[in-house]
């Protein structure tokens, strides 16, 4: 039989909560509603009122926080309740959320990289890859090639994010780029510029944004991706079981552990099992894929969505 919610005092319901935060990952009401229930053995229904109550005291108390999107996913950057109606809300754990702070931009000569507002404290950014990131509570996009490995990583529940990869370009706007961006792609975009001649340059005075640009969309287990008319193409390869992300994982893995591009580099295996795979893409006609996949920018340049 259910227990009464007035049995329990505010402390027990909002450290019950915190319980719940501790898995994790961005929660709405529904869901917190429902566990919560469970782990008191109260009616959900008898949670309506305080839930939201002792949601906000915890955010107040610096303990958890909460951030606002439209129904298509879109995060608003400062909340205003008079002008944002209709806007939906979740929260997670701050201590949580700190294995997820990113690192800010690299600057050496290798890559360089830049992260929206709307991303600093949602993608972490690692240069080393492993099968053990292919989680179901976690998405990602790892990027390789001759150059190097670059990893974009965030929890599922904050997608969705776009990565724009492109030749890199030391004469480009950075501000302009992300304005130029940010009107089409939206506030949630990571920039990746490498020093590789086979992909395409951003054109700030024209009409290319970059090489490529690939989604992480709002419906779990999509992607999107695009070619933005780049000259040496974009083209992807639907992965067909387990046994392949595997497969890959392990090449992924040992990038950065081969500094000279040799026959047995891990560029040229990948190119070896690979290549009468590819499905090349028309430019700029958006192509949906399910998760995983993986996608060749350029001549030998290498993304893995998961």
């Amino acid at each position: 039989m259910a227990r009464s919610l007035s049995g329990f005092s505010k402390t027990e319901r909002t450290l019950a909560l915190l319980a719940i935060f501790e898995k994790g990952g961005w929660l709405r009401a529904p869901e917190l509603r429902t566990r919560l229930a469970v782990n008191l053995n109260v009616e959900e229904s008898s949670l309506k009122d305080s839930l939201y109550a002792d949601l906000t005291w915890l955010v107040d108390q610096g303990r958890i926080e909460v951030r606002y999107f439209w129904p298509n996913g879109e995060v608003i950057d400062e909340y205003d309740s008079s002008k944002h109606r209709g806007a939906q809300s979740e929260w997670r754990s701050k201590e949580k959320a700190k294995s997820f702070q990113k690192k800010g931009s690299s600057n050496g000569d290798t890559s360089r990289w830049s992260i929206s507002d709307a991303l600093k404290s949602v993608v972490d950014v690692r240069e080393t890859f492993n099968a053990s990131l292919l989680k179901r509570n976690q998405i990602g996009i790892a990027v390789f090639s001759i150059s190097g490995l670059q990893v974009f990583l965030s929890n599922a529940e904050d997608r969705p994010w776009t990565l724009l990869v492109s030749r890199r370009n030391r004469h480009h706007d950075d501000s302009l780029l992300a304005a130029r961006t940010r009107k089409a792609n939206g506030p949630r975009f990571i920039h990746l510029s490498l020093p590789i001649a086979d992909l395409s340059s951003t054109q700030l005075n024209g009409d290319r944004l970059a090489h490529a640009s690939l989604s992480l969309l709002a419906e779990p287990g999509l992607a999107e991706i695009t070619d933005h008319g780049s000259k040496n193409g974009t083209a992807f390869m639907r992965l067909k079981d387990d046994s392949t992300l595997t497969e890959l994982a392990a090449i992924f893995q040992q990038v950065g552990q081969t500094s000279e591009k040799t026959q047995d580099h891990p560029l040229e295996t990948l190119k070896m099992k690979s290549a009468s795979a590819w499905t090349l893409l028309p430019p700029n006609q958006p192509q949906r894929l399910k998760l995983p996949a993986l996608i060749r920018l350029g001549m030998e340049n290498y993304a893995l969505l998961f």
